[in-house]
């Protein structure tokens, strides 16, 4: 393709626990939000993972995540 758009800017991106356990439990900070549900639930993430590079098909991005 020569020409394309990537939107790689979603107000918030999700990491699971087990995801951020599998990868060694990196550094997490605090996390200053609570994520809302569709439903009347809310999440306290257990806190935020910052810089993490993001390739996507070649395309290298940094950005944070939530752990949840």
């Amino acid at each position: 393709m020569d020409h394309i758009i990537l939107h790689l800017g979603s107000d918030v991106n999700i990491l699971t626990k087990q995801t951020w356990e599998k990868i060694e439990k990196p550094k997490l900070i605090w996390s200053p939000i609570q994520l809302k549900l569709a439903n009347p639930h809310q999440i306290i993430p257990f806190g935020r993972l910052v810089d993490v590079p993001v390739d996507v098909d070649g395309v290298r991005t940094i950005t944070n995540f939530e752990v949840i």
